[in-house]
């Protein structure tokens, strides 16, 4: 009897490696994969890591109790990873917003508001030289005007403004273990648009290790998510 056949199907795996990540793969799936692949029976590694906390996108709306929780989901071995943030405000934008007392308008001059603002996110403007005011974005109209949740108490053409709330920085509390390609990124509070997640070490990264060559591998067997026929 032979110790593996060359028909692509788990059935036929080297009976010295009969495990759920050894696929045959024949010569148009190789093809697609690469040159450094060949056909017959390859196993397939997916590497883990840690994960790095990384702020590509600061968002809004965040505060400093707020925390970071990171699990793999369904994926076993996997140890949760957390972060404390501290958050502050953007820097001053370009252009003016003009506020107006007891309405909830804003009308921009010499900015986009669609490419700084999103509905949901909180900005901050100053009413006068010395007071902040933080406001809840209710909806972006156009480039030019929007409105805010609640009535300004005072009117002004503020020269400074920007986002509230932004992540500035990140305290890794527990880096977790185990992560592949999957994570559920949870940020406690209401804010919105952050983006501050990265997967270290070799985690997603995948390498192929040559079992067999068989130059006749043939049929497909239900692994075009590993190994696509195109």
């Amino acid at each position: 009897m032979p110790i593996w056949s060359a028909n692509d199907d788990p059935t036929g795996r080297p009976n010295y490696a009969n495990v759920a990540t050894v696929y045959g793969v024949d010569k148009a799936e190789a093809a697609v994969k690469g040159a450094h692949l060949g056909p017959g029976w390859v196993n397939v590694n997916v590497g883990t890591g840690p994960v790095v906390f990384k702020i590509a996108n600061g968002g809004s709306g965040y505060a400093n109790a707020n925390f970071i929780t990171v699990d793999g989901g369904t994926t076993p071995g996997v140890v949760n990873a957390t972060a404390n943030i501290v958050v502050g405000q953007s820097a001053n934008l370009a252009g003016t917003l003009a506020v107006t007392s007891a309405l909830v308008n804003v009308v921009a001059t010499g900015v986009d508001l669609t490419t700084v603002f999103t509905n949901n996110a909180q900005m901050f403007v100053y009413t006068d030289n010395s007071t902040m005011v933080v406001k809840t974005i209710n909806k972006v109209t156009n480039s030019t005007s929007m409105n805010v949740v609640g009535a300004f108490a005072a009117s002004n053409a503020a020269s400074k403004y920007g986002l509230a709330g932004v992540i500035q920085s990140i305290t890794n509390i527990k880096e977790g273990s185990g992560f592949t390609t999957t994570a559920n990124v949870t940020i406690t509070g209401t804010g919105v648009n952050a983006n501050v997640v990265t997967l270290g070490g070799r985690a997603g990264r995948t390498w192929y290790e040559h079992m067999v060559v068989v130059k006749g591998m043939k049929n497909d067997a239900a692994d075009d998510t590993v190994f696509p026929d195109s």
